[in-house]
């Protein structure tokens, strides 16, 4: 492969926008001096693509405003490129004006618990726009107008847009700074990993990073193992670093198993050290590892009893929901049905399923996981 198609630990440098103090912080307590001189590649390929789009002011450009409710004015509605309607906003001050995220707008008005309504008046047909601006002006303009909120907008393919209404609490980790740490991290394992697969988006990042070691589970299948990183800036505003094993069956079939006890960064305070200390947890890759080998080398011979079958139902149709499960039902109680499918094999088949938010289908995966050892330990 051509030296440039490497990404090494100098370029990895350019994630960091050092004029942000933020970005400073981590370039300080992750080595970048040290990386700034060393044309060592990284352990991780496949990076290429989710590096070129996250450096700093080139694909998506990022900037933070603090106003008061009394600040901020609904000049409109819009569609976005998906065609749904969003609110078009002004900040004072400020001379563009900003397209809303569906996100964005139940953040800006979950305050009053009016977040549903509004989605609701701006979905229905009916032109409700004097009545949005009707309850705006009682909330923003006359009760608590004085509130400050942190406004995070970006800028993107030329177009204007507000993604996150939040605390001025709030301190947003970056999908670019997240990136640089996450390398930082593994970079420190002695293994070499690969970005299997990315999804980035206004606010949320994805990341499934797994060991090119595979090993071998006498008379189950083979074993991979890494991490699936997930940032969320609106939802669970939690940087989450699961820990995840790829398990290929015997018998071809293969899942994904998410452990339950992520290391979990949440996007708040001034310090950096509470990052630092979490890090610290990746290193006890190993030592999950060896859990969950013990965990399938038991579960090999358990079955899936009819109590199971029913129980797991139940928890998927709660993650994915009716429709997006009734689909399924028929394959599901076939597969279920087979008794001479093991736990590992039933849930094997169970990667068909239909899941289209990244979200749900980390739940997914953590539930295989929970279920997988709480029957072993016969824990309810």
């Amino acid at each position: 492969m051509d030296k440039d198609n490497f990404i090494t630990k100098k370029k990895l440098i350019q994630l960091l926008d050092r004029g942000l103090e933020f970005d400073q912080l981590v370039f300080d307590s992750f080595d970048g001096e040290e990386f700034a001189f060393d044309d060592t590649p990284l352990n991780i390929t496949g990076l290429e693509k989710p590096f070129e789009l996250l450096i700093p002011k080139t694909y998506w450009t990022k900037e933070d405003f603090t106003r008061t409710r009394s600040q901020i004015s609904i000049v409109g509605i819009t569609k976005d490129k998906d065609d749904k309607k969003q609110l078009l906003i002004e900040l004072d001050d400020i001379p563009q004006t900003y397209e809303t995220t569906s996100d964005a707008i139940s953040q800006l008005f979950d305050p009053m618990k009016l977040n549903k309504y509004i989605a609701y008046l701006l979905d229905d047909t009916t032109d409700h726009f004097e009545h949005i601006l009707h309850n705006f002006e009682y909330w923003f303009r006359i009760h608590d107008a004085e509130r400050e909120l942190l406004i995070r907008t970006v800028q993107e393919e030329g177009k204007y847009i507000a993604r996150c209404f939040a605390s001025t609490k709030y301190r947003p980790i970056d999908n670019h700074a997240l990136l640089y740490i996450t390398c930082h991290a593994l970079n420190k394992l002695d293994l070499q990993f690969n970005l299997q697969s990315f999804s980035l988006k206004h606010s949320e990042m994805k990341l499934n990073i797994l060991s090119e070691d595979k090993i071998s589970i006498p008379n189950v299948g083979i074993l991979t193992y890494g991490f699936t990183v997930f940032n969320s800036e609106t939802k669970e505003k939690a940087v989450g670093f699961h820990p995840t094993f790829e398990l290929t069956n015997d018998d071809a079939s293969h899942t994904t198993l998410i452990l339950d006890k992520p290391i979990s960064i949440y996007h708040r305070g001034t310090s950096i050290e509470p990052i630092i200390e979490k890090l610290e947890e990746v290193e006890n890759l190993n030592e999950h590892l060896r859990t969950v080998i013990s965990t399938i080398e038991v579960a090999k011979t358990e079955k899936v009893t009819d109590k199971l079958a029913y129980t797991l139902s139940q928890e998927i149709t709660n993650i994915v929901g009716k429709t997006k499960f009734k689909k399924f039902e028929k394959q599901y109680l076939e597969i279920a049905r087979n008794n001479t499918y093991n736990l590992l094999q039933f849930f094997g088949r169970l990667h068909e399923l239909d899941v289209d938010d990244d979200e749900k289908e980390l739940k997914l995966k953590v539930m295989f996981w929970k279920t997988l050892y709480n029957q072993i330990n016969n824990e309810d």
